[in-house]
């Protein structure tokens, strides 16, 4: 059984409906990832907003789930689906993901500062007018996304590929 883990967590109601947790639901949460997906499964989740601090989230299968003007800080996730999800306007410090997938995630505009993607693979995302500032992209796929407008400051790329994406003004 893989493991939901989310530790010291603390995220502001978002006042939407559908399935957005308060500071206390984040700061106390330890699901499985297969309880975490009975319980959130097709639902609204949303985390638009949230400051997710020193959180480890294992195993969850957060498609489509709306990250939009999070934050991030210490936040580390191995083994999730992402896809379909929303990180447009969030800001990410000393993050990190391993062995995520990510296709079709919108990055639209997210700033982050020593992000690191390890053995992740992104398709049909969109990173456009997004700044990286020392990101590490360590055996990671980038496939048929768009680049457009971002702005890499000391990106490393480690045995990584991009394929077929669309790269301009970056």
């Amino acid at each position: 059984m893989i493991i939901l883990i989310l530790t010291a967590c603390s995220s502001p109601t978002p006042g939407q409906s559908g399935g957005s947790m308060d500071s206390k639901a984040l700061s106390t949460l330890k699901l499985s990832s297969i309880l975490f997906n009975k319980l959130y499964a097709g639902k609204n989740v949303s985390f638009e907003g949230a400051n997710l601090v020193d959180c480890a989230i294992s195993g969850a299968n957060l498609s489509g789930v709306s990250f939009k003007n999070a934050k991030f800080f210490k936040a580390a996730f191995r083994k999730c689906n992402f896809t379909g999800a929303d990180f447009s306007g969030a800001n990410m410090a000393n993050s990190g993901f391993l062995k995520c997938e990510m296709e079709g995630v919108k990055l639209i505009g997210m700033k982050s500062r020593m992000t690191k993607y390890v053995e992740c693979t992104m398709r049909h995302s969109d990173l456009s007018k997004s700044s990286m500032e020392t990101p590490l992209f360590e055996r990671t796929t980038l496939q048929r996304s768009t680049l457009n407008d971002v702005i890499f400051s000391e990106a490393v790329f480690y045995k990584s590929e991009i394929q077929h994406c669309q790269i301009k003004k970056s």
